[in-house]
């Protein structure tokens, strides 16, 4: 099984054989590639966020019965993590996070990132140091692509 933990795939990627899961349910721009935490983003979607995906990492074609999908793979992996202030589920290092804390001036201006401590299972993005529409929150919403839920996990409370 292919994982995607903010490496780089691209000189060995091989598309998967793919299907789309309940294909008569309403479509969104967003799928997900079962089994892995990848974005999997149609051609209409890529087409309007290119370059929000390109600056976050690589793009893999993922082609499904000659229609042409996109995978996202987030290489951008930051150690902005707090680890003194974060609150762990378990013993301080473990996963899952309970209760995220970042150094916010470790932030960067990517649109989507990962962090090492969860990079295998977790995409994150960053709202409110750039326009909105150079986020990648913002621009998704503002184009009203539909497939991904967004949940915030922490707020720079200065």
């Amino acid at each position: 099984m292919m994982t995607f933990d903010g490496t780089p795939k691209a000189q060995m990627w091989s598309a998967p054989a793919v299907h789309i899961h309940e294909p008569k349910l309403k479509k969104g721009a967003f799928h997900a590639l079962w089994g892995t935490e990848a974005l999997v983003v149609d051609n209409d979607a890529f087409v309007q966020i290119a370059d929000l995906l390109e600056m976050s990492g690589e793009i893999l074609d993922l082609p499904h019965k000659g229609k042409p999908f996109y995978v996202a793979n987030v290489t951008a992996c930051f150690n902005v993590l707090d680890l003194g202030n974060t609150q762990w589920m378990y013993e301080k290092g473990r996963l899952p996070i309970r209760k995220y804390a970042f150094h916010a001036t470790r932030l960067e201006e990517v649109p989507l990132f990962r962090i090492p401590e969860s990079c295998r299972s977790e995409i994150l993005t960053v709202e409110g140091m750039k326009d909105p529409d150079d986020e990648f929150k913002g621009r998704v919403e503002r184009l009203g692509l539909k497939g991904l839920l967004f949940e915030q996990i922490w707020t720079d409370e200065k």
